[in-house]
């Protein structure tokens, strides 16, 4: 039975964190399965972590709220650009997370569908 503090991304046996190598092997899988190209239009390569890059930009042209972003993807207090008192009142709920992994499924569900069909 998964709980809420299970690692999404584990090895099903150990339940150990999944390593790198793991990571690119699967990344430049689902890129060559979704038919894109491991460069992006600058000639650079992409790699697991330019997906961060890629969801920010999504999720903000979705309307989702740049702090709530930030503080999905993870970033360090100093790139909240916070005041001590905008972090006090900044409060996200349940349902704040909830409507914002809503918005991951619908944007990226059609792309996750047609590398099943394949």
């Amino acid at each position: 039975m998964l709980s809420d503090d299970d690692l999404l991304f584990c090895n099903p046996v150990s339940g150990e964190r999944r390593g790198t190598a793991w990571w690119r092997k699967n990344f430049l899988s689902a890129m060559e399965k979704a038919e894109l190209s491991v460069f992006d239009s600058y000639g650079h390569k992409r790699t697991p972590h330019s997906l961060r890059h890629t969801l920010n930009t999504i999720l903000l042209a979705e309307g989702v709220s740049p702090i709530l972003v930030r503080e999905y993807l993870g970033w360090s207090e100093d790139s909240h650009k916070l005041t001590k008192v905008q972090r006090g009142y900044t409060h996200f709920s349940v349902t704040d997370m909830k409507g914002l992994v809503d918005t991951i499924d619908r944007v990226f569900e059609p792309i996750l569908k047609r590398g099943m069909e394949e």
